[in-house]
């Protein structure tokens, strides 16, 4: 490249790059220094633990109908299809009759169909055969949960 100027100079974003890939090679130099045994002190009574849970929230979707599985061939993992849905979800699916719960992905549906498609994995965990089920599919959201010690 001659002339000692900068290599970079003409790739936008290099110094961010580089400046990525400093932190990210200093965070597993420190991270390799203590091991599985190394933890902080045991925190004592009076101390907080953060953590967090799903919570269902109907007011940001919140659909009550009959749900059929995808077909054999459908994409697999545990996701159900709707439509009218705003934005990508995380929600819950209940199978009214049984109770039966399973998390899904939540997407929405295009043309017509049933009102919820449920993939083969969702549908077997909620118990749906062939036939239309009624199911409840309802938003979640991360909650943090402080508990004291």
């Amino acid at each position: 490249m001659g002339g000692g100027g900068d290599m970079w100079a003409g790739w936008p974003g290099a110094g961010r790059v580089a400046a990525l890939v400093l932190v990210g090679g200093l965070g597993g130099v420190l991270a390799a220094c203590g091991g599985p045994e190394a933890r902080g002190p045991d925190p004592g009574p009076g101390s907080l633990a953060l953590s967090f849970e799903d919570a269902p929230e109907p007011g940001v979707f919140l659909l009550e109908a009959p749900a059929q599985r995808d077909g054999p061939d459908g994409a697999a993992g545990l996701w159900a299809a709707v439509r009218g849905l705003a934005r990508p979800e995380r929600a819950e699916a209940v199978n009214i009759a049984t109770g039966a719960r399973v998390d899904v992905a939540l997407y929405r549906a295009g043309g017509s169909g049933p009102a919820i498609r449920l993939s083969n994995e969702a549908a077997d965990a909620l118990g749906l055969e062939e036939a239309p089920v009624n199911v409840r599919i309802t938003a979640l959201r991360r909650r943090p949960v402080i508990a004291t010690k």
